[in-house]
């Protein structure tokens, strides 16, 4: 006599059901974490860029710089009057020089961070004024402080620089899609 063991067959809710299993990357926990990962890996190299300055290792911080600077640039792509402003005030080879002699001090970061700020607010929307004076005043206070500790500041000024950069640019990309843009576009066509 033949020794038959029970099968099961194994099947899905989905599978009962007749309908396809859906892919993990289609659900909204997917996203959910993604975003999540997303964040953890930005906080880990902020947390990295602090460590490598603490330890005079500059390397992360001025490449920080450099795409900021280019990404303002990239904010308004056809002033280039602006961007040569930009690169001459945010000097890189400068920076990277002070660093290398040990040259840099506090009242040059002051500057070129009061620089930075300026620049944002500037082309940023009117409504959100307030809030660069906020940060520009909690940043003074910070690097002004007797215990100024550039090591935490610096990373903490250019995650909020990066912000800040990221909110004009999905601003801006509104409203080159909005109606009032287009009608814009059309009556200067028409002028023409």
């Amino acid at each position: 006599m033949e020794d038959k063991k029970p099968t099961i067959e194994k099947k899905s809710s989905y599978e009962s059901l007749g309908e396809e299993f859906p892919s993990f990357q289609e659900t909204a926990e997917y996203d959910d974490l993604q975003n999540i990962m997303l964040e953890k890996l930005k906080l880990a190299f902020w947390d990295k860029m602090q460590d490598e300055i603490k330890e005079k290792d500059y390397t992360s911080l001025l490449s920080v710089i450099n795409e900021i600077t280019e990404r303002i640039c990239d904010l308004i792509p056809k002033r280039k009057d602006l961007h040569k402003n930009i690169k001459d005030t945010i000097d890189i080879e400068l920076i990277e020089q002070m660093i290398k002699h040990d040259a840099i001090d506090n009242k040059y970061i002051f500057n070129i961070v009061q620089f930075i700020i300026t620049q944002l607010k500037e082309l940023d929307t009117l409504r959100d004024e307030p809030f660069y004076e906020i940060w520009r005043e909690q940043t003074n206070r910070r690097l002004l402080n007797d215990d100024a500790r550039l090591y935490i500041i610096l990373p903490v000024f250019l995650r909020e620089t990066f912000h800040r950069i990221d909110k004009i640019s999905f601003e801006i990309t509104a409203f080159k899609e909005s109606a009032l843009y287009k009608s814009i576009l059309e009556r200067r066509s028409q002028s023409q």
